[in-house]
């Protein structure tokens, strides 16, 4: 399957009533995300448990990369980087975080095309 060239647009909300009106302000489109099918950003993950302390303090110091960003393109493709927003309605800056420049470069999740489009699922403990 050959994947289509998309623009990723950065769209906002001003607030709950905004959203439960479908107000969204459209803020352009940005060249910091690879344009392609199935897009997906999200915070980075919690720590894996027993590494909770050093996770927080990396967290806390600016350590760490803040997001995940997610594709299709011929297969499922991810990288890690900090998104950076001035205000509301700032499109932000996708780059690179420093001491992790080489997790920002698309790496292919898998080997099989049977996975192509996957979404991101988060599990909400009871």
């Amino acid at each position: 399957m050959l994947a289509m060239p998309m623009e990723v647009t950065i769209s906002f909300k001003a607030n709950d009533a905004d959203f439960l009106a479908g107000k969204f302000y459209d803020l352009g489109v940005s060249q910091d995300f690879r344009q392609c099918e199935c897009p997906s950003f999200y915070p980075l993950p919690a720590s894996t448990p027993g590494f909770e302390q050093a996770f927080q303090a990396a967290k806390a110091a600016g350590a760490l990369p803040t997001n995940v960003h997610k594709t299709s393109c011929g297969g499922d493709w991810w990288q890690l980087g900090s998104y950076s927003v001035k205000d509301a309605k700032d499109i932000g800056n996708f780059s690179a975080t420093p001491g992790w420049e080489d997790l920002f470069a698309q790496r292919k999740i898998g080997k099989s095309q049977l996975i192509f489009g996957a979404k991101p699922l988060t599990i909400i403990p009871n």
